[in-house]
């Protein structure tokens, strides 16, 4: 259905009110719509606004067909400009609407078509050079959709070499407004290179008048490749023929013409052209040819099978050729037989190298039995293996024994075999040739030695087709070659080690004149090169100054050349001079030769002279050393390797009162001298390490003797190795720096009472003290006790009374112990039970705003001490801290376990050790106060509050026990003083 309506709202006098738009639906009585109200809201904006509208509403027909409406209004306005009345026109687009429809989907069917196809469309106008492409066409030439085109574009896209062409032709057809077609190449704008194709019309109105063209352009460049490719392999399969020399034929199905190839013509010395039949073939042939090829083209007639002979033909022209022959059927799409296609080549060529082969196999045979070696081929595509008779005769096996491809490899011997099989299969993943030799057991036990080459055949593809190899026996070869190998290296060896050992070697003739010299015979005499040396006398090299040799053996030599000497001439005693001015020192030996040359072997004595003239100097050295020791007062004796003195030093013998040194020397050391029992068990461990081999030094403890007049005497010895000899002893007198120690550590005893009776009265008060708190609840409980009725009540306040009588007493003890300690008797304590017992003493100093700290470990560190005189110095150090922080502070107290390497610590030895600190938050000393601390009667305290005895007696107690003692501070930051105490040997406990 169609329907346009014109329709108006008002009236025609202008002074009639605006239209009233409700009455719309009556304009729309043949139709039903929901789209009304949106149509009145649309025109009271018009009457408000003046602005016309459009619009297109969907509807519903009086035959209830649905539609779609396009709906216009305007307005008619008065002088004022108010709207006076409305014009409008409603109209059924519907059938519009689908036609527009429908050509967009025929327009996307073309376009998609254009796309798969890769093919465009284009329209260039009359009298203009823009062109109007399609979508397709912008996407050929890699030209953004969109972009403006025009035909100076498209050739400026052409390759140089085609665009003069392409250009004079479509201007020309242009011209002549005629259609056009072209093929060419082009660059596309994202530099691509297509083959094109393109046509194009000319395109006129109804009147005839010139529109301008239409065409399409489609992108054939794979089509374009194809053929060329075809036509390639078409020269190629032509060349290939005629390189060949063979040609192809076709015999339709009952038929004796032949349609035969130009180059199988020319092969046949027959003009191209010419007739030329099935007959006229088998009449070239001679008769057996021609039998075997008449017989061969029935049976195949009969089965419809393929066919092929090797005939002998004479040509036309008299020559006399060998071909070849294979055809096969074709059959049509229905399956029916239609006739041959053959191919047929000259193979006289062939035939003869195959003759020829057959002649050069057998020599080649011959000579392969004859050299053994034999040949062998390896297919690499069905893995088949041919072994020439050769290989079967050398590997010993009968000729129909089934072999595979590793058979030799299998008889390689294990040692050998995993490196062949490594070479062989990297050469055939690389397809290169491979080649090894190795040492078989053949399989009746033989042992052999086979040398094996393989080299890679391809085909025409470059494929990896076979491998073709030798395999020889050179067993014997090989043998003889390894004997001589092994005497030669023997003997090179031999003169390789005479050079390593300096031995020169030479040869002379019989006119003493060098012929032949070794490198040891080159560097005794100074001689860098062998040539320099070759043709000369053996006195002609050496340099100005050395021994005549001439003069003084010239009539031995010439004797010994002669016979009439014995066969060699030994110990020729020169002094040399090489060439640069150097004078050795050697030792000449002549030994006859076969031919009357001479052997000569020279011996370099220059060191050994040298080293006679050092070991002399050495003693001469050594004894002044042993001399200049015993000078400075340091006893000295030299023991053999059985621990004998063979010699003794004055003052050794007068430091043990021995007056003659015969009652030292061939004796052992061990028993002639009275030592401690612990002294002789380290001389004896000595003894069993040196004859261990082991040379070390010893070095022994400080040890007391008594001499024979009862004196005490205190040595120090130390046992040093002599390479060769023995034993070099040293004993040093330490006696009088002995018995000053002694007198030093009677005085540090005696400041040590001074210093105890110091810190007793210190106690005293402390004591005091703490008695009469305990003496307080005592007369307390006492009291209480005698006015108690109750039993029980005066049991209870009796056992109060006895706790306070047992706590002085134990303070009582503590002190008494303290006092009447005995600072010589040292025996192995728990540090951590002295620390604890201790610290029970501090309470006797005063520390009451002073916070104790501690940190000790899990298990008891042992060490051999005193018990009175660690207590003396735990309390010296506390009253220490507690004076730094002038009574407020921390104290903290520590014990730890150290390792100390050697040197670590200067004065103790590497081994464990416990170090036990206390440390304060003072305010630190200062290095000049710290450098003196130790130091006896050196104090910073007032007059009256310390003597400076206190940290010097510590100082000495410590290095009594063979421990160090150290003292860390910083100005503001406290000090921390440290004992390193050795620990005792797997911690145990003296009493336990």
């Amino acid at each position: 259905m169609e329907l346009t309506m014109l329709w108006q709202f008002g009236a025609a006098d202008p002074a009639a009110p605006a239209p009233d738009t409700r009455s719309i639906g009556s304009i729309f009585e043949p139709f039903e719509s929901d789209d009304l109200a949106a149509i009145r809201k649309a025109l009271d904006r018009m009457i408000a606004t003046s602005e016309p509208f459009a619009r297109e509403v969907a509807a519903r027909g009086p035959d209830g067909e649905r539609c779609l409406l396009q709906v216009r209004a305007e307005p008619e306005l008065d002088g004022s400009g108010s709207v006076t009345a409305i014009r409008g026109s409603t109209q059924d687009i519907t059938a519009m609407q689908d036609a527009s429809a429908d050509a967009a989907q025929h327009r996307r069917m073309l376009e998609r078509s254009q796309t798969v196809g890769r093919m465009g469309h284009w329209r260039m106008p009359a009298g203009e050079r823009t062109l109007v492409w399609s979508n397709v066409m912008y996407e050929l030439m890699g030209v953004p959709e969109g972009a403006a085109a025009s035909v100076d574009d498209f050739f400026d896209m052409l390759v140089p070499e085609q665009r003069e062409r392409i250009v004079s032709q479509r201007e020309q057809a242009v011209a002549d407004r005629k259609a056009f077609s072209y093929v060419c190449d082009l660059i596309t704008r994202d530099d691509r290179r297509i083959t094109i194709e393109t046509v194009a019309e000319p395109e006129f109105d109804a009147d005839g008048e010139f529109l301008g063209f239409f065409g399409i352009t489609r992108d054939i460049t794979e089509l374009h490749r194809i053929q060329r490719r075809l036509a390639r392999q078409t020269r190629l399969l032509e060349r290939a023929h005629r390189v060949g020399q063979m040609g192809h034929w076709r015999i339709p199905r009952g038929s004796q013409a032949v349609d035969f190839s130009e180059t199988l013509l020319r092969l046949l010395d027959i003009e191209p052209g010419t007739r030329f039949t099935i007959d006229d073939m088998h009449a070239l042939m001679d008769a057996p040819s021609r039998a075997r090829a008449e017989a061969g083209r029935r049976k195949a007639d009969a089965d419809l099978s393929e066919f092929s002979y090797v005939a002998d033909v004479v040509t036309p022209k008299g020559r006399a050729i060998s071909i070849e022959t294979v055809a096969q059927p074709e059959f049509n799409e229905r399956g029916r037989f239609t006739g041959y296609f053959g191919i047929t080549r000259d193979v006289t060529r062939l035939r003869e190298a195959e003759r020829l082969a057959r002649e050069r196999n057998m020599a080649l045979e011959r000579a392969q039995t004859m050299g053994r070696i034999g040949h062998w081929r390896i297919d690499q595509r069905t893995d088949g293996l041919f072994w020439s008779d050769t290989i079967y005769d050398i590997l010993g096996v009968p000729k129909d024994m089934e072999i595979w491809t590793t058979f030799i490899l299998d008889l390689i011997v294990p040692e050998q075999s995993d490196e062949v099989r490594r070479i062989r299969e990297a050469a055939i993943s690389r397809q290169e040739g491979y080649r090894y030799q190795a040492d078989i057991r053949t399989p009746d036990g033989s042992p052999k030695i086979v040398h094996v080459v393989g080299e890679p055949q391809f085909d025409e593809t470059g494929m990896l087709t076979a491998y073709f190899g030798t395999t020889q026996d050179v067993t014997e070869r090989v043998v003889a070659e390894r004997q001589r190998r092994e005497a030669d290296e023997r003997l090179q060896n031999i003169f390789d080690a005479l050079d390593r050992a300096g031995v020169g070697i030479g040869v002379q003739d019989n006119g003493g004149h060098i012929i032949a010299a070794r490198p040891a015979l080159l560097h005794i005499a100074g001689i860098e090169r062998e040539g320099d040396v070759l043709g000369k006398l053996w006195s002609e090299i050496q340099g100005p100054g050395g021994t005549d040799i001439r003069a003084r053996y010239g009539a031995t030599i010439d004797s010994a050349a002669d016979g009439m000497a014995p066969d060699r001439i030994r110990n020729l005693d020169i002094d040399w001079v090489r060439p640069n001015g150097d004078r050795l020192s050697v030792l000449v030996r002549l030994a006859p030769l076969p031919g009357g040359e001479r052997a000569m072997i020279v011996l370099d004595q220059t060191e050994q002279r040298q080293a006679r003239q050092e070991i002399e100097a050495r003693e001469f050295r050594f004894r002044a050393i042993l001399q200049a020791i015993d000078a400075a007062g340091i006893g000295y004796c030299v023991l053999d390797e059985d621990g004998r003195i063979y010699d003794a030093s004055p003052t050794l013998r007068e430091t043990l009162q021995i007056d003659r040194e015969e009652d030292l020397l061939g004796r052992p050391w061990i028993k002639t001298v009275r030592l401690p029992e612990e002294v002789k068990a380290q001389i004896e461990a000595e003894s069993r390490t040196f004859a261990d081999s082991s040379s070390r030094s010893f070095v022994y403890p400080e040890f007391i003797m008594s001499l024979p007049d009862g004196q005490q005497v205190q040595l120090h010895a130390r046992s040093t190795p002599l390479p060769g000899i023995g034993r070099l002893v040293l004993v040093i007198d330490r006696t009088d720096r002995w018995r000053l120690e002694q007198r030093q550590a009677e005085i540090e005893r005696h400041l040590q009472e001074v210093q105890k009776m110091e810190a007793i009265g210190q106690l005293a008060g402390g004591v005091a003290h703490e008695i009469n708190n305990m003496l307080h609840p005592i007369r307390t409980f006492a009291r209480a006790a005698g006015r108690a009725d109750d039993a029980a009540r005066r049991e209870q306040l009796l056992e109060r009374v006895i706790d306070c009588a047992d706590k002085a007493g134990t303070i009582v003890r503590e002190t008494l112990s303290f006092a009447r300690g005995d600072g010589q008797e040292m025996q192995p304590r728990s540090l951590n039970q002295l620390l604890a017992s201790g610290l029970s003493f501090s309470r006797d100093l005063s520390m009451r705003d002073i916070e104790l700290e501690f940190e000790l470990p899990d298990s008891d560190l042992v060490a051999r001490v005193n018990e009175t005189e660690f207590t003396q110095i735990l309390l010296n150090l506390l009253r220490n801290a507690a004076d730094a922080m002038e009574g407020r502070g921390i104290i903290s107290i520590a014990l730890t376990e150290r390792v100390l390497r050697d040197g670590e610590v200067i004065g103790l030895a590497a081994g464990d050790y416990a170090c036990f600190s206390v440390a304060d938050t003072g305010p630190g000393i200062p290095p000049d106060v710290a450098d003196r601390i130790f130091e006896p009667f050196f104090t910073t305290k007032e007059t009256g509050k310390g003597t400076g005895l206190g940290l010097s007696v510590v100082y000495g107690i410590v290095k009594r026990w063979g421990g160090a003692i150290d003292i860390l501070s910083r100005p503001g930051e406290g000090a921390r003083v440290e004992v390193l105490l050795p620990l005792v040997p797997n911690g145990s406990v003296e009493g336990e």
